[in-house]
């Protein structure tokens, strides 16, 4: 399968993984793939529905990069800088 017809790209999938580990209590990791499972979900809501999670996890990769004279997406910040960047995400008026 291709990367243009699965609803969730390796780039997506990557930072969807960072989201999960940065929501995760101190001290514990992520222990199943969820991935596919997201993806068959996403598959059976819609083409609207992946194009809308395919927004939010790119900016949500982007955001932490603009402004900045070093750019460092999402997935490049260590675990405690992820969240503080959600928090921000989360309370931003964008998505």
């Amino acid at each position: 399968m291709d990367s243009f017809s699965r609803p969730l790209s390796k780039r997506a999938a990557r930072t969807l993984y960072n989201v999960a580990d940065a929501r995760l209590a101190k001290g514990t990791r992520l222990c199943d793939d969820f991935a596919p499972a997201f993806e068959a979900a996403l598959r059976h809501s819609g083409v609207r529905a992946a194009r809308r999670n395919w927004a939010l996890l790119c900016w949500i990769e982007w955001s932490t990069s603009i402004g900045l004279r070093r750019p460092r997406t999402f997935s490049r910040l260590a675990r405690d800088e992820r969240r503080l960047a959600l928090t921000r995400v989360e309370n931003s008026r964008f998505p």
